[in-house]
Parts: structure tokens; sequence; C-alpha cells
């Protein structure tokens, strides 16, 4: 089973979000997507995560919050989201590889052409974010 991460950057006020246009595989090629890859042997998911942000778009994130796992028939996903803690890291986000790396307006994000489960991954990160940190907890876990 092929095993790999993706994370959704999001600055302060969660109403931008870091994306990647990707060139790779074939079946994603032009469309936006957040940034990930495989997770390596020996490699822990959110380990991967720090690594493969960090080689697409050149910035250090380490505190990368789990969201949800993905499954198909061969392979895994590991989707995590992590929030700014400074506007100049923020930033400082840019293309490291030979695919474009964006930030866009959530409320935007239909307007452009992205990976269809991002419809719902990033409300879902918005959303968990939001639960967090309201006084109205449940005992619902996520």
């Amino acid at each position: 089973m092929s095993k790999y991460v993706l994370g959704f950057y999001f600055d302060e006020t969660m109403e931008n979000v870091v994306l990647i246009k990707k060139g790779k595989p074939e079946w994603q090629a032009g469309l936006l997507n957040g940034l990930g890859g495989k997770i390596e042997d020996g490699e822990l998911p959110i380990q991967a995560m720090q690594r493969e942000f960090k080689e697409e778009c050149g910035v250090d994130v380490s505190d990368w919050i789990y969201i949800a796992t993905m499954y198909g028939n061969d392979w895994s996903v590991e989707v995590f989201y992590a929030i700014a803690q400074r506007s100049d890291k923020f930033d400082s986000v840019d293309s490291k590889e030979d695919e474009e790396v964006i930030t866009i307006a959530v409320d935007e994000l239909l307007d452009w052409e992205i990976i269809s489960n991002l419809q719902w991954l990033i409300p879902l990160c918005i959303d968990k974010h939001q639960y967090e940190n309201s006084e109205y907890k449940t005992n619902i876990q996520f």
C-alpha cells in the first residue's frame, strides 16, 4: 500500500490557504491541491508532512494537526492542517520545485480548478479548528 500525506496551510484568520498547482500525477495535472507527498520508509506521517511542505515551499512548519485519513484500494492519505503563527511566515511561502505554490482566498476556492475533495477537506479543517477553539465543546470526538 502506498502511503501519502496532504496538508493545508492557512493564514492566521483561516481566510487564505496555500495550495499547489499539480503537474503530476497525470490525473491531477493542472489542478490545485494541498501540499504533500509520499511517506518514506521509517518516517512518521507528521515527519513526512513537515518534510514535504518544506521541500515544496521552503517554509518549516512543525505544528501540523491531523484531520483525517482517506483510503483507496492500494493507498492511504493522512490529511493535516496548520495555521501560520506569524504573517511573515505565511507570506514567505514560495515555489521550491517545478510545481507552482499559490495562496488563494478560501471563499474563492470554487472559482479555481481544484481536486474535487478540497470542497470538503478545507471546510473540514476550518470546522475542526473552530470546534477545538469553541467554548461549546461536546463529547463528540474527531
